[in-house]
């Protein structure tokens, strides 16, 4: 695709059914468009995969059923830095020492100090989960845009304006 420097399409389709005898299937389809660097663009869309599935298993696990209100935003430009996620997890509060697992207390925009598991963590990625939501950060800084958000928010009267406005606030006073 002649002009187009980065990749343009990145669309996640999940389909989850119920199977014979108990259980369920889940059909998982991540596709985009890869331009220039196709090897490093594929490794950074696997990373995420990775990612989006435990996402997946978290909300089916701890909020089956639930209605969401979701939004997702990027940081600003100024987060594109080689540590533009350890800037956000420091932000938030994160002990840099927080293991996978363990129940940490944060500043969530929008939602003031609460008691979260950090639920995925690796040098990409960040998943805190609480009792009503779930905060995904994601270090595309490593792969070359702004550090991304995307807030679950399953709390009754949840509302993904306020959300993204909070987030997005805290954001640019983060990177400014």
């Amino acid at each position: 695709m002649e002009g187009i420097p980065q990749q343009t399409c990145n669309q996640l389709d999940h389909v989850i059914e119920p199977s014979a005898g108990g259980g369920s299937w889940v059909r998982y389809v991540h596709s985009g468009i890869f331009v220039d660097d196709w090897d490093y663009q594929y490794d950074g869309a696997s990373k995420h995969t990775d990612f989006y599935l435990h996402t997946l298993r978290q909300c089916l696990k701890h909020f089956a059923g639930r209605p969401v209100s979701f939004t997702t935003l990027d940081a600003p430009a100024a987060s594109n830095t080689p540590d533009g996620l350890e800037v956000v997890s420091r932000g938030l509060g994160l002990p840099d020492d927080a293991a996978e697992g363990a129940t940490v207390r944060v500043e969530v925009p929008g939602a003031g100090e609460v008691d979260a598991v950090l639920d995925y963590r690796n040098p990409y990625f960040v998943g805190l989960r609480t009792d009503e939501a779930m905060y995904r950060v994601f270090g595309r800084n490593h792969f070359g845009v702004p550090v991304g958000v995307s807030v679950h928010d399953f709390a009754r009267g949840a509302d993904a304006a306020k959300n993204e406005e909070a987030w997005r606030a805290w954001l640019t006073g983060l990177f400014a």
